[in-house]
């Protein structure tokens, strides 16, 4: 019996899909403890206030980002896959030069529009003049966040073991710089200094692991490679930009909201419930990692049928999480919450919803990475952009009659509305690559004297 099971466990974790999860999970998680080390030590190094003029330099520079920004390893991974399926390199060295091409613009038009509205947007916000050399360097640094080309090339090659190496490595130059800081008492814009090389740290290894890749692949003289305008990996790009566009400005009116109607404390306990909510965050997201390129390379093998059933498995293991973990949060809370904030008993049902949610969301993602391998993008903005206006409505009502609870519900059911109408497509098309109508020329009439 014990043979038997060592086999199974053994041929488990022979599966290309297990080893990249354990690879990813594993790197994550050290990832992620280093991270929490290195704030212990800039916080208690120059308190909150002053951490917090370094994330809002981020939330600034990655304002501008996450608008520009084509999010281009979506369609990199979708059509290099393909490419490479059909040995067709020509069209691979294409994909991979246009990916960079868009990365660069994006970059370049992400600075000059954070530069130009600098002066603006501190008055605005009544920042103080001293936060202009912070926003001003992490600008700057920002061109060099090159992350839609080398992720997509390394994710298409399954190199996941390279990216979650230069995440490692990142968050140990940060913990071991502001460890550092801490004993020696370091100031703010040492701090900072500090962030700006482990971020360019991570950015660089991408890099250069990207180029190791492409040239043990023979794809590295992809720049030689003639420039041909391709309609659907421009349109693929155009509608995925569009598509997170249109999601930037929902998340941080819901911020806006939340403190409008229920003040900083709230603001203070919603943060708090995404950290917590980390902890299936770490089990979803390397599984979404892998099953995108996976789900492209059933999909270029006609194999919709598992590539569905990825979709449909992962629903089920994320409800088993969201089972398991709401129950140790029912038994145990009275423990730990604690921890976090006061009256922690006010708070428990309010975080199980945003367990659910999370669950929900993390669970749910092999519906929208089917829908874009299938090649549906296209509804992607009007989807997004109807269920919008709707949660806006619904959360201004929400939040004024039933809280934090409202809002969180809120999140739900926007989640929901958008999954049920990608799966109700899909249904429609019968889970198959979507096909553009072909436009028949009508004929002309012939004279009838002819």
């Amino acid at each position: 019996m014990k043979a038997k099971m060592k086999e199974q466990i053994k041929k488990l974790a022979s599966r290309k899909l297990v080893r990249s999860f354990i690879v990813i999970f594993t790197g994550q998680g050290l990832a992620s403890i280093l991270g929490l080390l290195a704030i212990l030590f800039i916080v208690n190094g120059i308190g909150s206030e002053q951490h917090g003029i370094i994330v809002v330099t981020q939330t600034y520079g990655l304002m501008f980002y996450n608008f520009f920004s084509f999010k281009t390893f979506q369609g990199l991974i979708k059509y290099l896959t393909h490419s490479l399926k059909n040995k067709d390199y020509g069209h691979a060295k294409l994909y991979i030069k246009w990916s960079v091409i868009l990365d660069i613009a994006s970059l370049i038009l992400t600075v000059v529009f954070g530069l130009v509205l600098m002066n603006l947007v501190i008055e605005w916000m009544g920042w103080s003049i001293e936060i202009k050399p912070f926003v001003t360097i992490y600008m700057i640094a920002l061109l060099f966040n090159i992350q839609g080309s080398t992720i997509g090339v390394l994710r298409t090659f399954e190199k996941y073991n390279y990216v979650i190496f230069a995440q490692i490595v990142s968050s140990a130059v940060r913990m071991i710089g502001w460890g550092i800081l801490f004993l020696l008492k370091g100031n703010l814009m040492q701090y900072f200094i500090i962030e700006i090389v482990a971020t360019l740290t991570n950015n660089f290894m991408l890099i250069i692991y990207s180029f190791w890749t492409l040239k043990k692949n023979q794809l590295l003289d992809f720049y030689k490679q003639k420039l041909t305008f391709d309609k659907e990996f421009i349109s693929f790009n155009i509608y995925s930009n569009l598509a997170s566009t249109i999601d930037l400005p929902v998340n941080q009116l819901t911020q806006m909201i939340i403190n409008k109607y229920l003040g900083f404390a709230a603001n203070s306990i919603y943060s708090i419930f995404e950290r917590l909510g980390q902890i299936i965050n770490k089990l979803g997201e390397p599984i979404n990692q892998i099953i995108y390129p996976e789900m492209n390379l059933l999909i270029a093998d006609k194999e919709y049928e598992r590539a569905k059933s990825i979709s449909d498995k992962l629903k089920k293991l994320m409800a088993c999480v969201f089972g398991v973990v709401a129950m140790l949060v029912l038994l145990t809370n009275q423990i730990w919450l604690g921890w976090f904030m006061e009256n922690p008993t006010a708070y428990v049902f309010s975080f199980i919803l945003y367990l659910a949610f999370v669950s929900y969301t993390n669970g749910t993602a092999g519906v929208h990475n089917l829908f874009l391998a299938l090649g549906y993008i296209k509804f992607t903005i009007p989807i997004v952009l109807a269920v919008n206006v709707v949660y806006l409505i619904v959360i201004f009502f929400a939040v004024q009659n039933f809280g934090l609870n409202g809002v969180i519900v809120s999140y739900i059911f926007q989640a929901f509305a958008v999954v049920f109408i990608k799966e109700h497509i899909l249904r429609r098309h019968k889970f198959t690559e979507y096909e553009k109508p072909v436009k028949i020329k009508k004929q002309k009439r012939r004279n009838k004297h002819a």
